[in-house]
């Protein structure tokens, strides 16, 4: 005898559990079938388990690509949407394109470090990384360049660019910024916990702002 489980909640004046829907599987464990008392959706896959395409009971359908490596290299949806993608030996993504006008290219360093980029739009710049793949170079086609150093820590030591600013920086054991000084005039010390600072001229400040200013704001208030 077959049971019509809805049809007896239904009688019964009781709402189908949702928390129990029809799942199917493919022989990899993939789930290919799924359906619940709202949602029914269906999906394939290649065989290496990639979803290559996708539709439910509301009408929206998808369809994937992948090359060997598993990296998704074309999209396209039954609502409009369409793109490509291609990758180099190491699977950076080095190019994309879609259907809505959208375009870049890319080059990656072995590490995976964006050293250039570009799009159909006119942007470009370029970067270079040291061995701890810190970025210490930057330039781009707007005229805008800059250099960077860091100590064995990470921290940025040092900071120029082609507008003439040049900033040096230390820090404590914890990492924590304790002096600045740039080629504009501004120097600057701070304590262990950072909220305290004296300038070159011995007068402290806190919060950024002169001690005597900061007091004095506080009056107005």
């Amino acid at each position: 005898m077959t049971y019509d489980l809805k049809a007896i909640m239904k009688k019964n004046g009781l709402k189908p559990v949702e928390s129990y829907p029809i799942i199917e599987r493919n022989s990899q464990g993939n789930i290919t079938h799924y359906k619940n008392n709202e949602v029914e959706w269906w999906k394939e896959y290649d065989d290496k388990g990639n979803e290559t395409h996708y539709k439910d009971n509301e009408g929206y359908k998808l369809w994937r690509k992948y090359d060997e490596n598993n990296n998704e290299i074309h999209y396209k949806s039954n609502r409009g949407l369409e793109w490509w993608r291609e990758y180099d030996e190491n699977n950076n993504e080095i190019h994309y394109k879609d259907n809505e006008g959208c375009e870049w290219w890319r080059k990656c360093d072995n590490k995976g470090n964006e050293t250039h980029y570009k799009n159909n739009e006119g942007a470009e710049w370029w970067a270079e990384y040291d061995e701890n793949n810190n970025e210490i170079h930057y330039k781009d086609n707007e005229g805008c360049e800059w250099w960077r150093k860091y100590d064995d820590k990470g921290n940025e030591t040092y900071y120029k660019n082609n507008n003439g600013l040049e900033m040096w920086c230390e820090y404590d054991e914890n990492n924590n910024e304790i002096h600045h000084k740039d080629n504009e005039g501004l120097e600057w010390w701070k304590d262990s916990k950072g909220n305290k600072l004296k300038n070159d001229n011995g007068s402290w400040y806190y919060n950024g702002k002169p001690l005597q200013q900061e007091t004095t704001a506080k009056k107005k208030r």
